[in-house]
């Protein structure tokens, strides 16, 4: 019993299989990127699904003016666009519509995108997948850049969008023409839109700060246990070998007959006839 005694401090507390999360602020955080991705997953899919009707009416109707997919509202002329000088500065630019439906390829590649980024959050609110919240980290940050962009492009007085091809199927004239139909409340839901998301990255920021401490303090309490459980097995190893050689060598001269000293040396002699018997070519 006192021999075991010995070894009791040699099992130390079982460490957790990943690192503790005991931030308070923890849950919420996980709660509230939760909600915001499955609205941000929703309206991807809205936005994919508006993007496959459109191009199908396209297809059907062939784009333009033909009055087949809701491309029946033609092209402003080039001097409403561009001021008295439209004519000349439409040559320049360019051409006034382009070959492809690129309005439609942009919905659907945004709602793509954004339901990417949703996934990604979905995922990375998870202890254990610090790597898919930092990904998601920046989709967002991406997908803030480019709303922040197309909202100053829509909202605001500028000669650049005189210089982007009409979409042949005509929903870019029809963007802009509801957009400035409803300036007010399209501003309205872009900066409630941008400040949401804004929150949702603040709030997966310190989730990822959260879970990159509770990690690095795992790893630290790692080594602690591995270096307390190393000095430990040193310990027992010298108790056990060095207090005891006395007791060890009276045993073998009083149980035995054999002087540890005797025994020692015929131990080498052995191992050195061992090794020339390996040696030896036959």
């Amino acid at each position: 019993m006192a021999q075991l005694g010995r070894y009791e401090a040699l099992a130390p507390e079982p460490l957790p299989a990943g690192p503790r999360v005991t931030n308070p602020a923890a849950p919420l955080l996980r709660l509230l990127l939760r909600a915001f991705n499955v609205v941000l997953a929703a309206a991807a899919l809205l936005m994919i699904g508006s993007a496959l009707w459109m191009a199908e009416q396209y297809r059907r109707g062939g784009g333009g003016d033909s009055g087949g997919g809701g491309g029946d509202a033609p092209a402003p002329p080039p001097e409403a666009v561009l001021g008295g000088g439209g004519v000349a500065l439409a040559s320049v630019v360019g051409p006034r519509v382009a070959s492809f439906p690129w309005f439609i390829y942009s919905v659907g590649g945004t709602g793509a995108y954004c339901f990417a980024a949703a996934l990604c959050g979905l995922a990375g609110v998870k202890r254990g997948r610090r790597g898919r919240l930092a990904a998601y980290i920046v989709l967002l940050a991406g997908l803030m850049l480019a709303e922040a962009g197309a909202t100053l492009l829509l909202l605001t007085d500028n000669e650049w969008r005189a210089r982007i091809p009409d979409d042949p199927s005509g929903r870019w004239a029809q963007a802009q023409a509801f957009v400035q139909a409803n300036a007010r409340g399209c501003r309205l839901v872009a900066v409630a839109t941008l400040g949401a998301e804004l929150a949702a990255l603040a709030a997966a920021c310190w989730l990822h700060a959260i879970y990159t401490a509770a990690y690095e303090a795992w790893l630290d309490d790692r080594e602690e246990q591995t270096e307390r459980t190393r000095e430990l097995l040193n310990r027992a190893v010298v108790q056990t070998y060095a207090g005891d050689s006395g007791n060890w060598q009276s045993r073998l001269r009083s149980k035995y007959g054999v002087d540890p000293s005797s025994l020692e040396a015929a131990t080498a002699a052995a191992r050195q006839t061992a090794a020339l018997r390996v040696g030896d070519p036959q």
